[in-house]
């Protein structure tokens, strides 16, 4: 018995070393596989002289770093970790507008120069342009690249300006998902009569409802429907913009983005917002939900089905609860709480939808045609 029990902890603890071993070796030849691929390409280069130019021509300062080539091994890492430590400032400029922690600068060793390649640090940000930081407005653009999935990337591109004459509401404006927004209308959108195609486009979110419809006047409006794809964030006195990019390392945008962004800041300096429109001009801007009957009759048969798959789903979760009752086998408490959770959200949830728009019909708010 002993013997077997030491053979077992010998085979145990001689795998564990292996994938230890071989983890290490895979982790070295893909280190060592990017290195030869840096200093073999030459596009980097082109993207570095092209991003100089243009922040030439903009008179702001670039941050990218020229790529090195003929470097050894070791000496990249180097590189890698002193490219992250310089990037630091801007990538904590994003992380503490999206209130997220900031990244802490790693003391030189040789194990932060190989964590530097394995952990560069979100946002993965590239091409930075940025003004000095006492700058008044203090302006940066960047690309962002975004890992969507397990191996599939979006490059984004991002725009951040800060300015003391700046006092702005928190809130968010990001381009709307019609369907959805016709299906499951969002109670916390903010929705203009007066501008139904900013309504259509766009899903307006914040806090401060009354200073947020003051802010989004005619003009403000007008600047930010010119691009239907844009992501805008507001905060006090900073401003954020974010845009998928066709091409990874374009900036042939910047030069238009930046001019967009100018003229929303001169439309912002001569707006008062402590003096919010009145209560009347704001009862007479909130669009009512009124719906036509087409619309009614499909908004009902998804919350038929959602309630329908909840009670579906909700079932068998019970089944699988009472076998775990009756016949005391724990391991079946997974599965019903894995059917019955997720099952009594979709039949609660298409109950209460089902439920208010029954009571839109009640109300006289379903037309036979929305023109009438």
């Amino acid at each position: 018995m002993e013997q077997s029990s030491l053979y077992f902890y010998l085979i145990f603890f001689g795998a564990l070393i292996v994938v230890f071993i071989g983890a290490c070796i895979m982790l070295i030849a893909f280190s060592m596989l990017d290195w030869a691929r840096s200093q073999i390409g030459k596009k980097d280069i082109e993207l570095y002289e092209i991003v100089n130019k243009l922040a030439n021509e903009l008179g702001i300062k670039s941050i990218s770093v020229l790529p090195q080539k003929n470097l050894n091994y070791f000496s990249w890492m180097v590189y890698n970790k002193k490219l992250n430590d310089h990037y630091l400032p801007y990538k904590n400029i994003v992380r503490k507008f999206r209130g997220e922690s900031e990244l802490k600068k790693s003391p030189d060793s040789l194990k932060s120069y190989y964590l530097s390649w394995v952990q560069q640090g979100l946002p993965n940000l590239s091409n930075i342009i940025a003004t000095e930081e006492n700058a008044e407005p203090y302006i940066m653009t960047s690309n962002e690249r975004v890992r969507v999935g397990k191996n599939n990337y979006k490059d984004y591109r991002l725009l951040y300006y800060r300015s003391s004459e700046l006092d702005l509401p928190e809130c968010e404006v990001s381009p709307a998902i019609e369907l959805l927004d016709n299906i499951i209308p969002d109670e916390d959108d903010i929705n203009f009569i007066s501008d139904e195609d900013f309504s259509k486009m766009f899903d307006l979110k914040g806090e401060n409802k009354i200073t947020i419809r003051t802010l989004f006047n005619e003009k403000i409006r007008a600047i930010i429907t010119k691009n239907s794809e844009w992501n805008w964030k507001f905060d006090g006195n900073q401003i954020m913009v974010s845009y998928e990019l066709e091409k990874r390392g374009a900036v042939n945008d910047v030069k238009s983005s930046l001019g967009i962004l100018a003229e929303l800041h001169n439309e912002l300096r001569s707006l008062d917002l402590t003096a919010p429109i009145s209560a009347e001009e704001l009862e007479k801007d909130i669009p009512d939900e009124i719906i036509d009957k087409k619309l009614y009759r499909k908004r009902m048969a998804t919350f038929g089905c959602s309630m329908g798959c909840g009670m579906i789903s909700l079932y068998l979760g019970l089944i699988f609860l009472w076998e775990t009752i009756l016949r005391r086998q724990l391991d079946m408490v997974f599965p019903s709480l894995f059917w019955a959770i997720p099952g009594f959200i979709a039949l609660r949830f298409g109950y209460l939808e089902w439920k208010r728009n029954r009571q839109l019909k009640k109300d006289g708010k379903v037309k036979e045609d929305l023109n009438d």
